[in-house]
């Protein structure tokens, strides 16, 4: 006995172009699968079931019919199936379900010919997870999921290129690269980024020396002598603000020293002695060679007093002793000659040979044959000094008046 179909399936399996239309409906009625939520379970309450009366096997078979495809209609929210009468080509019986299949429904029937459709798909099971889905619905989420990774990496990508280009100077003036519109299979160099011009800065003018300060200490210079070997050393000060290119330190406007720094708080120079007055200038030269000076400070310098002149001789006694020369009594009487001077280095008597202390006493005898005789002292001082003088008369006395000629008058 020969092996027969199932209810419902035509000789030689299932028609490949009713499997089409199955698979068309089921994409375009399945709803979008949601990756956090399960797949709702599908129920036989929602879709009802369509009786079908048992065919008879005997009965010959018409010619079959040609199967009208039906264009799915679009879904609404929440859609609910309507039920579909089944179609049936003439002269067919409605078909039979066996045991062990699935009843057709009214979603699910597919109007055919001589097979009488297609049965429904099986619902998922085990609460319709990603693994209960249906392979080529599988399959399309997973091309569709890689697709959406991909396209997700390429956006990343062109973000981080469009933001690293942004940040880069464009070599362009207008904004726009001149590519060659040819292609060759010689590369084309890269063309390379010219630097930007950095703008000169407009240079600052230099500050103008100018000096602060500028003193000497002493400014009175005390020599021993006015010799140019006797040195004194002076102590000198300045301060310069602005731009220097050298400082020079003059005096009596010949420049003595160079070189020098814009501040000094202790500079030493020998100031000669030769000099009575030497006047200092402190000097900055700016870079345009330009030149500024402080007040200038002044040296005098100062010798020792000079000593004071001796003082004038003076004569405080002279005396002639005796006043009056016995000449009765001896030919040559003796006079007695005394003094005392001041100041004086020397003293002469005229009439007396030799010189004399400053004070003293010498004796001379006295000339009868003269009436009188006037001493005059004469004391001379230091050099430059005039002298001093002092006189004193011894007069002779007469044998006439009958007097002793001892006895003064």
């Amino acid at each position: 006995m020969s092996e027969q179909n199932p209810p419902g399936v035509p000789e030689g399996g299932p028609d490949p172009f009713d499997e089409l239309l199955k698979g068309l409906r089921e994409e375009s009625t399945e709803p979008a699968p949601a990756p956090a939520e399960a797949a709702p379970e599908v129920s036989s309450v929602d879709q009802p079931t369509v009786a079908f009366t048992p065919v008879d096997q005997t009965a010959p078979l018409a010619p079959e019919e040609p199967t009208v495809a039906f264009a799915p209609q679009p879904e609404a929210a929440n859609p609910v199936p309507e039920p579909v009468p089944p179609y049936v080509a003439p002269g067919l019986p409605p078909t039979v379900a066996l045991p062990g299949t699935f009843e057709p429904t009214a979603a699910t029937s597919v109007l055919g010919g001589a097979g009488g459709g297609v049965p429904p798909e099986e619902p998922p099971s085990g609460g319709g997870g990603f693994k209960d889905w249906d392979p080529r619905r599988r399959t399309l989420f997973i091309v569709l999921v890689s697709l959406a990774g991909v396209l997700l990496i390429a956006l990343v990508v062109a973000l981080i290129a469009f933001a690293v280009n942004g940040n880069q100077p464009n070599p362009d003036p207008t904004g726009t690269r001149t590519t060659s519109p040819t292609h060759s299979s010689t590369p084309t160099p890269t063309p390379s980024r010219s630097a930007t011009p950095t703008p000169t800065p407009t240079p600052t003018a230099a500050p103008k020396p100018a000096v602060q300060s500028f003193a000497v200490t002493p400014t009175t210079a005390e020599c021993s002598n006015g010799n140019a070997a006797t040195k004194v050393t002076l102590h000198f000060s300045w301060n310069i603000t602005g731009t220097t290119t050298d400082v020079v330190l003059a005096a009596n406007g010949n420049a003595v020293k160079n070189g020098l720094r814009p501040a000094e708080t202790d500079y030493l120079l020998e100031f000669g002695c030769d000099s009575a007055q030497v006047t200092y200038t402190i000097t900055a030269v700016a870079p345009d060679g330009q030149r500024y000076s402080g007040t200038p400070a002044t040296v005098n310098r100062k010798l020792p007093d000079p000593p004071a002149p001796p003082a004038a001789p003076t004569v405080s006694s002279f005396d002639a002793s005796p006043a009056t020369a016995d000449c009765s009594a001896s030919p040559s009487p003796i006079v007695t000659l005394t003094w005392n001077t001041t100041n004086a280095t020397s003293v002469a008597i005229s009439g007396v040979p030799g010189t004399f202390a400053a004070s003293g006493s010498t004796t001379t005898t006295y000339d009868c044959a003269q009436e009188q005789i006037t001493y005059t002292l004469t004391a001379t001082g230091a050099s430059g000094t005039s002298p001093a003088t002092a006189d004193d008369t011894v007069t002779r006395d007469s044998d006439d008046d009958g007097d002793d000629p001892g006895a003064d008058d």
